[in-house]
């Protein structure tokens, strides 16, 4: 059986020779043998033609693709996916963040008949080593970004890891991948559904050599990608609130016809606006997360609007008495962290599984 190590390189040239010697010295046991490719782009540095050169102290079959006129680390692991050979396909840096030594127990879990397995710096027994507390913020946070937008995401602990094994078997089955900057895993747990993950833990190390490309046009990427890879629900979930402050206000005003005293009027409003949200949401927002009892994602999503509405109020007053803030302001931000109160309930409480997932 042959795995394929699929490595994304852009100036790495000086990792290369110990990466070969790692990589070469792994005893795969009689699990198989392996093909390594590197998938450079057109390096400034020549990683490309380091590959090349110290390969042959080696007894490795090793591939290198040099690209021109393509950039970045996801489109590179797909052309790798391309080119491989493999039964099963690890995907690992070349900085040596990623020791090569985990990848015989990546491919072992795979063996149990995972279809996904994830080197997890977040499970027991792994870690990461030498980060500052920045780096450490950052990655969480966008960890926890993921498993809040992103349903599939919500089943593993690392879902950022770029350092994992998938089979082949499994790419076969994804709508087409089509990832923006490094987090191509995110891409494979959406939108290939692996019927079976598993995590191995494992140590992040520091580089080797060279600088990271970790900044904020990386971070800002990423958090595009979530955005896109949740069909920009967010945005839809704002754009029907939106909607629904004309419909309450319209309501109010027309059920004046029924009763004269805003405190009824305002009550009409505020239901009206609230079937509409919830409608709204079920056919556009949340439309591929209808699983189970619309009657209990109606009762849940009455419930979301309460504290929504009781966080606004607070902010709002705590704001205007508290901090002297203008009414405006002190509304404007009331509304901002009631909206985020209000998605967050809604997104994982009122809309928390697929339709093929409910019972």
């Amino acid at each position: 059986m042959l795995l394929s190590v699929i490595i994304p390189t852009y100036n790495e040239s000086e990792n290369i020779p110990v990466l070969l010697k790692r990589l070469s010295s792994l005893n795969m046991g009689s699990t198989g043998s392996l093909e390594v490719l590197f998938i450079d782009d057109n390096s400034p540095d020549l990683t490309w033609e380091a590959a090349i050169r110290h390969c042959v102290n080696t007894d490795l079959n090793v591939i290198v693709v040099r690209r021109f006129g393509r950039r970045g680390l996801s489109s590179a692991i797909i052309d790798g996916f391309m080119f491989a050979k493999g039964e099963y396909l690890t995907v690992m840096d070349a900085d040596l963040q990623h020791p090569p030594e985990y990848i015989p127990r990546l491919l072992s879990a795979a063996l149990k008949g995972h279809e996904l397995v994830i080197a997890s710096r977040y499970v027991a027994g792994g870690g990461t080593e030498g980060w500052s507390l920045l780096r450490t913020l950052i990655s969480r946070g966008a960890t926890l970004l993921a498993r809040i937008m992103l349903l599939e995401a919500r089943s593993v602990r690392d879902p950022m890891s770029g350092f994992f094994l998938v089979k082949r078997t499994l790419l076969s089955r994804c709508s087409k991948l089509n990832p923006l900057g490094f987090k191509i895993l995110l891409e494979i747990l959406v939108k290939c559904s692996p019927a079976s993950v598993a995590e191995v833990p494992y140590i992040f190390r520091q580089r080797l050599k060279g600088r990271s490309k970790l900044g904020l046009k990386t971070i800002f990427e990423y958090v595009v990608h979530v955005l896109k890879l949740s069909g920009w629900r967010p945005f839809k979930f704002a754009t029907v609130g939106a909607l629904g402050y004309v419909v309450n206000v319209l309501a109010t005003t027309i059920s004046t016809i029924l009763t004269p005293h805003f405190y009824l009027r305002n009550l009409v409003g505020i239901e009206t606006s609230t079937l509409f949200n919830f409608t709204l949401h079920e056919l556009w927002t949340f439309k591929d997360r209808r699983g189970g009892s619309v009657l209990k994602r109606l009762v849940a999503f009455h419930g979301a609007v309460v504290p929504a509405i009781t966080t606004q109020y607070i902010i709002a007053q705590a704001l205007y008495y508290l901090a002297g803030a203008p009414e405006a302001v002190s509304i404007l931000l009331g509304v901002i962290v009631g909206f985020i109160v209000n998605y967050l309930i809604s997104e994982l409480g009122v809309w928390s599984s697929r339709r093929d997932e409910g019972v």
